[in-house]
């Protein structure tokens, strides 16, 4: 915990790798239309935000509590795709 807070710039890198793999991840599954506006929307909020960080007209902090939010809305779609697939593999 205090290596999160010694350097949260590290940690904030680490979280816009995940997040920008975890959303071309999921694009490469050919979700279907809501899933698909889900993730093209948390990716223009996750653009943005990375915009302000590069202008420096945000909180480390808040950046930090966006990105942690991005990346648990992005993994409530990937729950919603494996079961999707595990359903669709499962029938057929």
């Amino acid at each position: 915990m205090m290596q999160g807070q010694a350097n949260p710039q590290k940690e904030i890198s680490s979280l816009i790798k995940e997040i920008s793999t975890k959303i071309q991840s999921l694009y490469m599954r050919g979700p279907p239309f809501f899933e698909r506006k889900k993730i093209e929307i948390l990716q223009e909020k996750f653009l943005d935000l990375q915009k302000q960080n590069r202008l420096h007209q945000i909180d480390q902090i808040h950046l930090q509590k966006e990105l942690n939010q991005i990346k648990q809305d992005l993994l409530k779609v990937e729950q919603i795709l494996n079961k999707r697939d595990f359903f669709h593999f499962t029938l057929h």
